[in-house]
């Protein structure tokens, strides 16, 4: 992706397209709703469902077990209205993200690169004793991580692991002088994401 604008469909350039003043006017509670961009990439497919909205703030829900997201009209870029009865888009000027040492969804400020499937990343040392609490913590969850070589990572993604984002939206990476190494994990008997 490499901008907001071109982050998912259009589906009418009619519909409103508003900045923060007004963003979610026409959005009502019960509305289907898409949010873009979103990390990781498959979540741009999910539908939310407006629990709660006004002027200032929306909250959304994916499932009725979820805790609810709250998405403030100044992190909106974008609102394309849906024409018919499917789901409207919102376009953020950061990203709706998955964290999951939280097991929950954030939204953040800041853009995921256009480039990067996998969303933002931070170089981090495998040694690093808060890398290491953090693996601890996810093993006390039910998670098995382990760090992979970032290009066989689709392999791993394929066969049901999940890459580990940590508290900030960022995922772990490393490198040494042959590769470059991504924290993914994989939870005991669950499907990735929520």
């Amino acid at each position: 992706m490499t901008s907001t604008a071109e982050s998912g469909p259009v589906r009418d350039r009619q519909a409103a397209q508003t900045g923060p003043c007004g963003s979610f006017a026409g959005l009502k509670p019960g509305a289907r709703l898409r949010v873009r961009p979103a990390i990781p990439r498959s979540a741009e497919d999910h539908e939310y469902r407006i629990q709660q909205v006004n002027p200032d703030c929306a909250l959304i829900q994916k499932l009725s077990s979820d805790p609810p997201l709250a998405i403030s009209a100044s992190a909106v870029a974008q609102v394309d209205s849906s024409p018919d009865h499917s789901a409207s888009t919102v376009i953020l000027n950061g990203r709706v993200q998955w964290v999951t040492t939280t097991e929950q969804w954030a939204v953040f400020p800041e853009q995921p690169p256009s480039d990067s499937e996998f969303g933002l990343d931070k170089l981090a040392n495998p040694d690093d004793p808060q890398v290491i609490h953090c693996m601890n913590q996810l093993r006390k969850r039910g998670y098995s991580p382990w760090w992979v070589p970032k290009d066989a990572a689709h392999e791993f993604l394929a066969q049901g692991s999940e890459i580990i984002y940590d508290k900030d939206g960022r995922y772990f990476r490393a490198r040494d002088r042959h590769s470059e190494w991504i924290l993914v994990g994989k939870r005991a008997g669950a499907n990735f994401l929520p």
